[in-house]
């Protein structure tokens, strides 16, 4: 047990707000807290620590800015011993943080980084998490790691849900700067798991394709001209990006699509015929399907078949697909 000095009153100018080591909640909104500290005071005193004669926060950052943007001259506190240790400092932040809601990704990342910080044995360090309230095994905990060391842009679409943490996992292998762009196309775009990872696919594809990187790829006009346009919603610019990096990845099946457009035209098919390309014109399986009411609507899709075959485009757009 953790014995704290009774509840102190301490001036806000000696408590040093830069100083974050123990800092867990990614919430830096005051408001929703200062109303009510306002109105009955702080009925959970912060837990501070003594250093360099002033103090730093270890439990209750929100608590002590909220009583900042009162004016508040001092606060009261919990001081803890200055001889206590630093894994017991740890202990504290995350209990305080865990105890009151789940964690979110980047929370818990930050938790872990810090129990890391102090314990080299991976069963102490699972066997410690659980007791504090994060669930956490070998595999989750080495995949929750890089998390609060990613972008500010990709932490950011963590919190909001605009980028899954498998993407963001994914990006983390990326450069910065590349990172930071495809952060910033996702959480403007808000696609989902499924088409920020075939948007990534597509880029990395055709940066080998090209022998160009993927930023450059990013930076492409058709690219950003999209993404900036503001008379477009977002599931438009989002089909309109799709559809550029498809025709840059796949640019023969992009001319089977193209030539199978214009020979329908020519066709002229009407309502009682439908000629079907293959899935993303990905084969050579047509399909003709052809709807009638009665023997002689039928016996005019023979001439309608004979025109498909002896058009000269015909061959040459399943030859295409091949």
């Amino acid at each position: 047990m953790m014995s704290f000095d009774d509840i102190q009153i301490v001036s806000l100018s000696r408590i040093n707000l830069d100083e974050e080591t123990y800092r867990i909640t990614t919430d830096r909104q005051k408001n929703d807290i200062s109303l009510s500290i306002s109105c009955v005071g702080m009925i959970n005193p912060p837990i501070l620590l003594p250093r360099d004669g002033a103090y730093i926060i270890v439990c209750g950052f929100r608590r002590v800015l909220a009583a900042a943007q009162l004016r508040w001259t001092d606060l009261p506190a919990k001081v803890l011993d200055s001889n206590i240790s630093h894994l017991a400092c740890i202990q504290l932040a995350i209990a305080d943080n865990a105890g009151q809601r789940p964690l979110n990704p980047v929370e818990a990342s930050r938790a872990i980084n810090l129990l890391i910080s102090s314990i080299s044995d991976s069963k102490e360090l699972i066997r410690i998490s659980n007791a504090l309230g994060l669930p956490v095994n070998d595999r989750l905990i080495e995949k929750m790691v890089p998390v609060c060391q990613l972008s500010l842009e990709i932490q950011e679409g963590i919190l909001s849900n605009d980028i899954s943490l498998s993407v963001a996992l994914m990006l983390a292998a990326f450069d910065p700067n590349t990172a930071k762009m495809f952060a910033t196309l996702f959480n403007r775009l808000k696609i989902s798991l499924s088409k920020q990872r075939e948007i990534i696919t597509l880029m990395q594809e055709i940066s080998l394709r090209e022998d160009r990187s993927i930023l450059s790829v990013l930076k492409d006009e058709a690219i950003q001209s999209a993404l900036n346009d503001s008379n477009l919603d977002r599931a438009r610019k989002t089909d309109m990006i799709r559809t550029y990096l498809k025709r840059k990845r796949f640019p023969a099946i992009t001319q089977a699509k193209t030539a199978y457009e214009i020979l329908l035209k020519s066709l002229q098919l009407g309502h009682t015929a439908k000629l079907i390309p293959p899935p993303d014109f990905e084969g050579t399986h047509y399909t003709l399907n052809l709807s009638f009411s009665n023997p002689h609507d039928l016996k005019k899709h023979i001439k309608t078949i004979d025109r498909l075959l002896s058009h000269p485009d015909f061959c040459n757009l399943i030859d295409s697909t091949k």
